[in-house]
């Protein structure tokens, strides 16, 4: 539907039994080249509307994606997501998003996919506005939209502090240290919640005027 075409070169689309009655099962092992938008844009189709389910566009994020997976269904008319299993593994490159993170602009150069009936995950490590992160991006399948979320962790710099407006006085931080944040994204125009945890190993605190 958008992202252009999808290359399945090497897919095969395997009928076990062409004698079967009652919706004859089917089995597609997929090889898929594409953009990272054409790609999920297929998974946005029914019945499985991943995407949708999500509350997140296809057009998520810039980048390439090549996957591999089996999808087995039965061949009759109106398919019920219950009726189709899928397994898939992929791998995301040159990735640029600022529509997973509102206003926040997203960049990797390698991500790993995986999707099955049961949800969606796409990990690997990257930038977020210029600090390094490593996480894990989980979205659940099942009943209408739910949330997703983010976990891993993230620098804890100067730069940080920059990047995302925290508001200490720039004399305060200095070093480098690591936090694990989880992040929530709530379906539709609710505000993302987060909790960020860390040791502050690395990190050096200082109040000059206060001699501390």
């Amino acid at each position: 539907p958008e992202g252009g075409d999808l290359d399945m070169a090497g897919s095969s689309f395997i009928i076990p039994d062409v004698r079967a009655k009652d919706g004859t099962p089917a089995v597609v092992r997929l090889q898929s080249r594409s953009s990272i938008t054409a790609g999920l844009a297929v998974l946005d189709l029914p019945p499985l509307s991943v995407m949708s389910k999500a509350g997140l566009p296809a057009a998520l994020a810039e980048g390439y994606l090549q996957a591999e997976g089996t999808l087995s269904l039965p061949l009759r008319k109106g398919l019920k997501p219950g009726d189709l299993v899928f397994a898939a593994t992929g791998t995301a490159r040159d990735v640029r998003s600022t529509r997973l993170l509102e206003g926040r602009t997203l960049a990797t150069s390698t991500l790993t996919v995986e999707a099955n009936n049961s949800g969606v995950a796409i990990s690997g490590l990257g930038t977020l506005d210029g600090i390094p992160f490593q996480a894990t991006w989980d979205q659940p399948l099942g009943q209408g939209p739910q949330a997703s979320t983010v976990s891993g962790t993230m620098e804890l710099s100067q730069r940080t502090n920059e990047a995302f407006a925290l508001g200490l006085p720039p004399d305060l931080l200095s070093g480098q240290g690591t936090g694990r944040i989880d992040v929530t994204l709530p379906v539709g125009n609710a505000a993302p919640s987060f909790q960020l945890q860390s040791n502050l190993r690395g990190i050096r605190l200082s109040a000059p005027p206060l001699g501390w």
